[in-house]
């Protein structure tokens, strides 16, 4: 870390010692001349620049260090960047560099008198910073940005560069010169070689709160920055002191608006759109989410150009709203537009508000199985799409996008025939199917297209040089035939798929792991180690032995049910009642009834009237079983499905040469049930169990494996 000391010429030594020991301490560079010289220029020493030059021609090579990362720069290289950090020279008095040693001094003996030391800029320039031309733009500030930076008016006025420079006082006695202290000190604090400063916004914050406009100027690219603050580069903070240093006379106190207000200058009509996005920020999360909400209904060119503008300069925006907001932003003011173009009806129902912000909240596994199968059974082609973009709105909510992934799942699977029966329907799942893949982000949402996998000739004949004026829809519908082509595959078995576990001797080694127990991490990974190994029948010893020592994280102790044996309804094994009542269980019934059990308790339809097992149903549940969420990276989540699968494997005695047990984690997510539901699906098929056809499409998550 940089320490940014405030320094002026003819402040004590000490201070300069403090900075010169930052720089060689902090870069951790041998202690080259180059960089006393680099102090030196940072205090304003001319002769600096001239003891500077003659390394200009110096290939030697040197060592720096840039964080983790060892540099073999060139003497010259740092000589060159030294002075660039520390001078403003324009283009046309010298490019420092592609200058030699000779050019260079030549320069400086030429324009010696010329060369000055900015105060402003902390740096030698020749062109005076209110002699340069700059292209800006302002705009007026929102009116609820302007609300909140009043709220927060005296932090503003707290950091110490503030007080130093008297910036204060100075707004006090309504003097526009403030402003142009900001800009210097924004600027002073540029990013210099491995020397940050976190916090440009306090800056830029400043200034909106004292003028009520945002002040647009070039960045390094030549574009209009409005996001200085955000900026890597010191094009736009050098360009917005040079702005201030033209026209802060310009500016006079407003009494009435509280302000420093420029008569003559013409502000930028502020869009809507522009407001909106302003609001993201906010801090309170109602304001953001609806600001949000409205952007995806607004124009579609002005929602996507300021979404790629905030994107690429990184601003921050509300925690409730999509990891990805602008991302999402682009992708979903183009679904609401074809939406409306479409006649396809996207409101927020009081009906449908009510299952997603009951989707939202922690519900048994029961009840949210219950919801989803109602959903499934009572969503249609035409009011899907508002469950998927509400469910996108709130992303957030990894409950709620965990039961969407398995909704839109099953659904679309039920509804496939009836859906490239109609023209309308299918063009709208196309472009869903485009849109979501653009909001790149793991889950359903990434493969709709998924869907066609295994097409029918029949089907696939559709989608060859489909009509449509819509080029998302084209492009989506010109890749459905390549899919056939990257049919899908299980990964080839791993030796760990087909290992079987039982720790012999397991009481004494359990015991051993135990003794003297202080919950320290390496004892922790020695007994998830070990716990890892056991079979079935040894989970009693486990629980037995481990209820007796003290878990700091005991949800990470008792893991291992749900992650190795599939005990998905296992809510909360850290609580000693419910390790009690699964223990009561565990010795009552044999490992088929206690699998049946809880699935029964945990409302899974598997059975025939008559209480066998009915393949048909089994043979759905595991083909949706691992529910991925609709949007979002969170894990795959197996719930029923290798309960269901262990009923099979003891049914008839067979795990398929594949392991007993579902998982060996080690409190890892790095298992999956994709290959045992694949055999078994096989199994199922090719034994003649199915009563059924079962010619549905595969599930979204056919090719996330």
């Amino acid at each position: 870390m940089y320490l940014f000391v405030e320094t002026k010429r003819g402040m004590k030594k000490i201070l300069q010692f403090i900075v010169l020991l930052t720089i060689l301490t902090v870069k951790g560079q041998d202690r080259h001349p180059m960089y006393f010289l680099e102090f030196k220029l940072m205090e304003a020493n001319k002769q600096a620049l001239f003891d500077i030059g003659p390394y200009f021609d110096d290939k030697s090579i040197i060592v720096e260090n840039l964080g983790y990362h060892r540099l073999q720069p060139s003497v010259a290289q740092v000589s060159k960047r030294i002075v660039d950090e520390n001078t403003l020279f324009t283009k046309t008095e010298i490019l420092v560099d592609t200058a030699t040693t000779a050019q260079f001094l030549g320069f400086l003996n030429k324009n010696n008198d010329k060369i000055v030391f900015s105060d402003l800029a902390n740096a030698f320039l020749i062109t005076p910073l209110e002699k340069r031309e700059i292209r800006y733009q302002v705009r007026q500030v929102p009116t609820v940005r302007m609300a909140e930076l009043k709220a927060k008016s005296a932090q503003l006025f707290t950091p110490q560069w503030v007080v130093f420079n008297q910036i204060d006082s100075l707004i006090k006695k309504k003097n526009p010169k403030a402003l142009l202290l900001i800009a210097s000190e924004l600027f002073k604090k540029r990013y210099r070689y491995d020397r940050h400063y976190f916090n440009y916004e306090e800056f830029t914050s400043l200034l909106e709160h004292l003028t009520g406009t945002v002040i647009g100027v070039e960045d390094e690219r030549k574009e209009i920055s409005w996001h200085i603050d955000e900026d890597f580069e010191p094009n736009s903070k050098l360009n917005l002191l040079i702005y201030f240093s033209k026209y802060y006379k310009q500016y006079k106190w407003d009494d009435k608006k509280g302000i420093f207000n420029n008569a003559g200058q013409t502000l930028l009509p502020f869009s809507k759109e522009a407001a909106l996005f302003s609001q993201l920020s906010s801090n309170d999360s109602t304001i953001a989410i609806n600001a949000f909400i409205e952007l995806t209904n607004s124009n579609v060119n002005e929602v996507t150009k300021l979404a790629k503008e905030y994107d690429e300069s990184s601003i921050s925006f509300n925690y409730t709203l999509p990891g990805f907001a602008y991302r999402f932003l682009q992708q979903l003011v183009k679904l609401t537009a074809y939406c409306r173009a479409n006649g396809i009806d996207l409101t927020y129902t009081p009906t449908l508000r009510a299952d997603i912000e009951l989707l939202k909240t922690d519900l048994s596994f029961k009840e949210r199985r219950a919801i989803e199968n109602r959903l499934i059974n009572g969503l249609t082609l035409d009011t899907v799409t508002a469950f998927e973009y509400w469910s996108l709105i709130y992303e957030k909510n990894g409950s709620l996008s965990y039961s969407a992934g398995r909704i839109v799942d099953v659904f679309y699977s039920g509804q496939w025939d009836k859906m490239l029966a109609d023209k309308k329907q299918t063009n709208l799942f196309l472009k869903k199917a485009i849109l979501f893949k653009r909001l790149y982000i793991n889950g359903v949402c990434y493969n709709y297209r998924a869907k066609f996998a295994g097409a029918s000739a029949q089907i696939l004949s559709l989608f060859d040089d489909y009509n449509t004026t819509d080029d998302d829809i084209k492009y989506m519908a010109s890749l459905i035939r390549p899919l056939q082509t990257q049919e899908y595959k299980v990964y080839p078995v791993h030796p760990l798929d087909t290992t079987q576990y039982y720790v012999r001797g397991l009481e004494l080694k359990l015991k051993d792991a135990l003794k003297g127990w202080a919950d320290t991490e390496e004892q922790m990974d020695t007994l998830e180690g070990l716990v890892s190994q056991i079979s079935y029948s040894q989970i009693g010893t486990v629980l037995k032995l481990m209820d007796k020592v003290t878990f700091t994280k005991p949800y990470d102790a008792y893991s291992f049910l749900d992650r190795d044996f599939g005990f998905f309804w296992i809510n909360e094994p850290q609580d000693p009642a419910v390790r009690r009542q699964f223990m009561d269980n565990y010795n009552q019934y044999s490992e088929f009834e206690l699998y049946s059990y809880y699935l029964c308790e945990a409302g899974i339809d598997y059975k025939n009237s008559n209480g066998s097992l009915n393949y048909d149903k089994i043979y759905d549940l595991i083909k949706y079983g691992e529910t991925e969420m609709l949007a979002g990276g969170g894990p795959a989540l197996v719930n029923e499905t290798y309960a269901l699968i262990k009923l099979l494997e003891i049914t008839f005695k067979t795990t398929l040469d594949l392991s007993s047990k579902y998982c060996s984690s080690q409190n890892m997510y790095n298992c999956h049930v994709v290959k045992k539901v694949k055999a078994w699906s096989h199994y199922l098929t090719n034994n003649n169990l199915l009563q059924l056809p079962h010619n549905e499409p595969v599930s979204f998550n056919a090719f996330n494996h």
